[in-house]
């Protein structure tokens, strides 16, 4: 996936105008929405961990010290997920680090499955893209 990654980037990268932040966010929100409609199908309940996400609203695709404020959205955006992590695992459970080993064998034994894993991944990346830059040939 790598080397695929890296093909695409020097295949296409620079060939079109740079897109303004507008769109990509724009595009981000679309990925979240699709997400969220996946949520609302296969459980209704956990729409409230999409709650979070609003301060992806607040990114603006600032530059030099107000990127600084747009990381920090972003990561208030994705606390919710250590949060849980942390209070489930290490002080609810009192699991410590093999609530981690715990968390990998939920993929393992397919209690997320794929769709669910790539919506996740979806997410994320949604949010990355709005305080990552495009790349440019």
């Amino acid at each position: 996936m790598l080397f695929l990654g890296r093909y695409f980037v020097r295949r296409y990268a620079g060939h079109w105008a740079q897109p303004q932040h507008q769109e990509i966010k724009s595009f981000a929100l679309f990925v979240i929405g699709l997400s969220g409609l996946y949520v609302i199908v296969i459980n209704p309940f956990s729409l409230l961990f999409f709650l979070p996400l609003l301060f992806w609203f607040l990114i603006q695709g600032r530059q030099g010290m107000g990127r600084a404020l747009d990381i920090l959205f972003f990561l208030l955006g994705g606390l919710v997920v250590y949060a849980l992590i942390y209070i489930f695992g290490f002080l609810t459970l009192r699991y410590n680090l093999a609530f981690l080993w715990y968390m990998l064998n939920m993929f393992s034994i397919r209690m997320i499955g794929f769709p669910t894993a790539t919506m996740i991944t979806a997410v994320i990346a949604a949010g990355l893209t709005m305080i990552v830059n495009p790349p440019r040939k």
